[in-house]
């Protein structure tokens, strides 16, 4: 079991590099299709096929959809909806995430591609045993479908989701349990006391160290280490969807759930296939061969397969070979310079389209291409010097000592780089032969600040949580502050941001996720003071109080009916029923105006329409027609206040729209 802090900030922080400076993406759509009673005769039904199957699958009651953009190089999530199936329709989606996090490529079953989400269970019933399948298409109905354990004619896939929500221990907390029994064990084997409850203070050690081995959270990030340990619910044979389209040929899906989250995973023979788009337009940029792209650019030519591309010619770190450098937090060092030639592209005027640069630093001697220990700067277009484009950047150090640095090209929207230092480029896998040498001196100033006073959480909420703390006076030196957040009480924490106030508000949050907070003080010379107090927040919905009011015809009181309001009501509160015609009246104010003030969470999606008391007297449009159903998003604004004013036009069966 995962902690609910620790797995909230993980879908927090999820980064959406391998789709940078790459354009024209196409969507693909991946559902779960979940019949949360484990009963084919309740819920709706959806339709599916692929090159074997094409039926309704029966009994869905909600269906998480997550929205993947793909290009040639790369996926991203971009959205995770969730629909309730209600009298037989499904409502409008409500949006669950935004999406952010990478499509993991070839990192699933056979090499597959990763396609991850979340979705809090309660939104699915606890403690149910529940019946899913799986789909994926682009943006239509199912193209490929898991409906059962080995794809088609298996056994149903079923999946017990957890009970209601409990507290959990941080794996630092099971870990700590873990050695206070084995201590304990240990003891009472060697006073030679009850040796059968001394076994078993071992046996529960044990289990405690597995927990923590166990405990690993589901990171929302296309990588598979935190899923090492599950096997799939459902495989698929590869080669079966009906478009023959790799991005939708599903070959396993998995799930695992937490105390508050149920996890999805689709595995995908290639979401980032160089293959025709669902209407059999070829993905742009995308290639096999050079012809397939528009010359000077070639098929792979900056290092991506698949990616039509230019091919740098050359590159140099141009100047200067060393830099001197007094620590500062706001004074940067001397520019760094660099050059950069194409063949027939850079001899033109002006910056380089698709041409980027980076200037870095890092340990010395050390190889820059995937090194985390590196610092990576935006170089921007300097000039045109001969042939070359030149790029200019600079660094702001926050450490003293001795640094290598280098500059690095791309072509292919920093998915892959050419590094180069003072004698050219730099053989891949190598380290540079001749970077230039930064070094970082102390200043004089080598007092650290005081640590921040009275750090407090002066609002929380999923739009955000705010805080706030008491100013450090009297330090001539000081510059700001860093804001740092952790998922667990203590640390490890990871810094957030650096300004030079004293209010901060973090966004965006995960729903119902728990954070906490440390403020540092910084002064001018980058010394840092101790944390501040910990603030702890929970990004909890507040209550909005929404009133209702309702024009209606001339007409409804000589019905002699009430006016209701139907919909998925069911998501406020007070336990109020979804789309019942006659379940909740409003209040009449006068001939032509009724209200009701409900209230629920922020942020709650409704859909609801009015109704005299049964579908039959439903609202019309100004012309007798059908219209959509109203939907709404609780918003907690400034007061915790909305209000929604609403015309109907006609009631069916009221005239002019019937007898």
């Amino acid at each position: 079991m995962k902690p609910k802090n620790v797995r909230a900030l993980c879908i927090l922080m999820i980064p959406a590099l391998l789709a940078a400076g790459v354009a024209h993406a196409d969507t693909y759509v991946y559902q779960l299709l979940v019949d949360s009673d484990n009963n084919p005769a309740t819920g709706c039904g959806v339709p599916i096929h692929d090159a074997v199957i094409s039926a309704t699958f029966p009994g869905i009651e909600q269906v998480l959809e997550v929205t993947v953009d793909r290009t040639a190089t790369g996926g991203t999530v971009t959205g995770v909806t969730l629909a309730q199936c209600a009298a037989g329709v499904f409502g409008q989606a409500r949006v669950i995430s935004s999406g952010g996090w990478p499509v993991g490529r070839g990192t699933g079953v056979g090499g597959a591609d990763v396609v991850e989400a979340a979705v809090p269970f309660a939104e699915l019933g606890n403690g149910n045993l529940v019946r899913v399948a799986f789909t994926a298409s682009p943006r239509a109905a199912g193209s490929d479908v898991m409906v059962s354990v080995n794809g088609t004619n298996g056994g149903p896939i079923l999946f017990e989701l957890p009970s209601a929500p409990v507290p959990l221990l941080t794996a630092a907390g099971t870990a700590a349990c873990a050695a206070l029994l084995g201590a304990a064990a240990f003891a009472a084997l060697r006073r030679r006391v009850d040796r059968r409850a001394a076994w078993v203070l071992l046996l529960l050690a044990g289990t405690g160290v597995a927990s923590v081995a166990l405990a690993l959270t589901i990171q929302l990030d296309g990588e598979v280490q935190d899923w090492q340990s599950l096997t799939p619910v459902a495989t698929d044979p590869v080669g079966d969807s009906n478009l023959q389209d790799a991005a939708e040929d599903l070959v396993a899906g998995f799930l695992t759930a937490d105390g508050f989250n149920l996890y999805v995973r689709f595995d995908v023979v290639d979401v980032n296939v160089c293959a025709s788009k669902s209407d059999g337009s070829p993905v742009p940029g995308c290639c096999f061969v050079d012809t397939d792209c528009t010359a000077p650019k070639v098929c792979g030519g900056g290092g991506v397969p698949n990616l039509c591309s230019d091919v740098i010619g050359w590159a140099n770190l141009q100047w200067p070979p060393t830099l001197a450098h007094t620590i500062s937090v706001i004074t940067r060092t001397d520019n760094v310079y660099g050059q950069v030639w194409i063949s027939s592209v850079t001899s033109s005027p002006g910056a380089t389209p698709g041409l980027s640069a980076q200037v870095g630093f890092g340990p010395t001697g050390s190889d820059p291409a995937g090194n985390a220990a590196w610092t990576w700067v935006d170089a921007t277009f300097n000039t045109d010097a001969g042939n070359n484009d030149e790029f200019v950047g600079s660094f702001l150090p926050e450490a003293t000592g001795t640094f290598d640095y280098v500059y690095r090209y791309s072509t292919a929207g920093g998915l892959a780089w050419l590094y180069a230092d003072l004698n050219g480029p730099v053989t891949a896998g190598s380290t540079p032969p001749n970077p230039g040498e930064m070094t970082v001196s102390a200043s004089s100033d080598t007092t650290s600040p005081f640590a921040p006073t009275g750090l407090n959480v002066t609002s929380a909420s999923p739009i955000a949580i705010d805080l706030a703390w008491n100013a450090v006076l009297g330090d001539a030196t000081l510059y700001g502050y860093e804001v740092l957040r952790g998922a667990s009480t203590g640390g490890p924490y990871t810094q957030l941001a650096r300004l030079t106030g004293t209010t901060y508000s973090d966004t965006p949050v995960v729903q119902d996720a728990t954070y906490f907070y440390v403020v540092r003080s910084v002064d001018l010379s980058f010394n840092r003071s101790g944390f501040s107090n910990e603030a702890n927040a929970t990004a909890v919905a507040r209550t909005v109080t929404v009133t209702f009011n309702v024009t209606v015809p001339a007409s409804t009181d000589a019905t002699g009916r009430s006016v209701y309001i139907a919909g998925t009501l069911d998501r406020l509160d007070g336990n109020l029923p979804a789309w019942n015609p006659a379940g909740v009246v409003l209040t009449r104010v006068d001939a032509t105006h009724w209200t009701i003030t409900l209230t629920g969470d922020e942020l709650t999606q409704i859909e609801y329409k009015y109704t005299l008391g049964s579908w039959d007297y439903i609202e019309k449009d100004n012309a007798c027609g059908e219209i959509a159903n109203r939907s709404l998003t609780l918003s907690y604004g400034g007061s915790g206040t909305q209000t929604v004013n609403d015309t109907v036009q006609n009631w069916r069966n009221v005239a002019p729209c019937g007898p």
